[in-house]
């Protein structure tokens, strides 16, 4: 079996990267618009996470509060259009301006799910091509 090749079977938001109170719903079933704007509480950075059984992929926003509202209910639109992750990454991106698989990659982290905070993560270096530094860009991936 391919990896990621399957429909997502959830997806998940989380503020400051504390995974450990994240809003977490399934395809079929999810937050009302409402929810989302109590939630986020016009917070500038949002993160989310898309997985595939046990597999995830996972991405942080930072942009204006209108800018991170909007993205969350794009995210919620592609999770019950997206056939798997790759059609996912290029519809977000493509929503973002970022591109397929964004222009700008700041950092990976490697850690433990829905403990990022409690456990903590590893910070990989950045990748040492296709990194682009774009800081004067308004809404960021």
């Amino acid at each position: 079996m391919e990896l990621f090749k399957n429909p997502p079977s959830r997806g998940q938001f989380a503020l400051n990267g504390k995974w450990e109170n994240a809003l977490s719903f399934k395809p079929h079933n999810p937050p009302s618009t409402n929810d989302i704007k109590t939630y986020l509480a016009d917070r500038n950075e949002l993160a989310f996470e898309l997985f595939f059984g046990e597999l995830f992929f996972g991405v942080r926003f930072i942009g204006t509060p209108a800018f991170i509202m909007e993205l969350s209910q794009h995210c919620l639109g592609c999770l019950n259009t997206s056939l798997d992750a790759t059609s996912f990454i290029k519809a977000v991106g493509h929503h973002t301006l970022c591109g397929e698989l964004c222009h700008e990659i700041k950092h990976v982290e490697v850690g433990a799910v829905n403990a990022w905070k409690s456990i903590g993560s590893y910070l990989l270096p950045p990748p040492a091509q296709g990194h682009k530094d774009n800081s004067a860009q308004k809404n960021k991936c």
